[in-house]
């Protein structure tokens, strides 16, 4: 079987193409990020004595950070993650009368991050960096990865949950599940919540696709070409993920962000290989690379890249560059922040 073009336009080789205007920014105004933060700790007597564990783990490895505060009663204790330059409430203890604590550190998605244990009424440890990592040695090198917008950073919200549904009624036994898969890969490459709610019969177009129910971000579906306009102009495509965004936005350190609000997978219903993410050209790599555009990636060529415009034979897994560039616009940058003003959808289109 031939390779599998990826691209857009009829062009042979790496195909990429976005359309629409360019979106003009929109200055947003100051404000402070929306998360959990707590404000500097007091300057009391009790020192806070951490016992770090291993910080390089593989992923969904438990891990916790324990200790003593030098109190001799029960005080609430936190674990603070570093976010956009702030510090981020993760998890929450309160000692015994001894002053011992135990924090789970989170591991269910990848990436490096800093920590430090801060009590109540106490100095705040020094951060530990900790590292997560995949189960598998991932290929390629961090920097095979590129963005769809790079005039500014444009990213999901990870402060909110992203629904999700599917239209798989011309799809071939087995597509929910890979999907799910998909989807679960996903939340460990970038820290967000994905949350299934179910099917449709919709099929996601060119335009703002208002009909998408208000609890689903994301609808994947299979599909006639001739079905949806998202096929228009891409001569060769078997297979279009596309970003919906919106400009107004920004990150916690008061640079300037698009908020991607809605995303759409579609997958020419005629085009028929093997499910699962085995060895071979497989729909588990379809999945894994429009939902990549989804995210804001861009096509890479590289072999070692599931963003690479050109289904390959291996594995379908994450390289080094592809999980390097979904965790630079993830979880880890915080909530979004939606400044003073606000403008519609634009709509980046990325194929197979």
């Amino acid at each position: 079987m031939p390779n599998v073009s990826l691209g857009v336009l009829g062009s042979p080789s790496v195909r990429r193409v976005i359309l629409g205007r360019t979106p003009k920014l929109v200055a947003p105004a100051a404000a402070t990020l929306l998360l959990a933060l707590s404000a500097a700790p007091g300057q009391g007597a009790a020192t806070v004595s951490p016992a770090w564990p291993t910080t390089t783990v593989v992923v969904n490895t438990e891990r916790a950070v324990t200790g003593t505060l030098d109190v001799k009663q029960s005080t609430s204790v936190v674990l603070q993650q570093k976010v956009s330059g702030n510090w981020r409430t993760v998890a929450s203890d309160t000692t015994d009368d001894a002053g011992n604590f135990s924090l789970k550190v989170p591991t269910w998605w990848l990436g490096t991050r800093d920590y430090r244990v801060v009590g109540d009424g106490t100095q705040e440890s020094a951060p530990t960096t900790f590292n997560v990592k995949p189960s598998y040695t991932p290929v390629g090198k961090a920097s095979e990865h590129a963005f769809m917008v790079n005039s500014t950073i444009a990213r999901w919200d990870p402060c909110s949950v992203i629904g999700w549904r599917i239209n798989a009624r011309q799809a071939t036994t087995g597509a929910l599940a890979d999907t799910k898969a998909a989807f679960a890969r996903l939340s460990q490459a970038t820290g967000f919540t994905f949350k299934y709610r179910g099917t449709t019969a919709g099929i996601p177009q060119w335009d703002s696709n208002s009909w998408y129910p208000s609890d689903t971000q994301i609808v994947v579906a299979w599909v006639r070409k001739r079905q949806t306009s998202l096929f228009s102009g891409q001569s060769g495509a078997d297979a279009v993920g596309a970003p919906y965004y919106l400009m107004g936005y920004h990150n916690g350190d008061g640079s300037s962000a698009y908020r991607i609000s809605k995303g759409a997978v579609v997958v020419d219903s005629s085009f028929r290989i093997k499910g699962g993410y085995g060895i071979g050209l497989t729909r588990g790599d379809i999945l894994l690379h429009e939902l990549g555009h989804v995210m804001g990636l861009a096509h890479f060529t590289s072999s070692n890249e599931v963003m690479n415009p050109v289904l390959t034979r291996g594995l379908a897994r994450y390289g080094k560059g592809d999980l390097a560039g979904l965790e630079q616009h993830g979880a880890k940058m915080g909530c979004l922040i939606e400044g003073s003003a606000r403008t519609g959808d634009r709509l980046v289109v990325n194929s197979y």
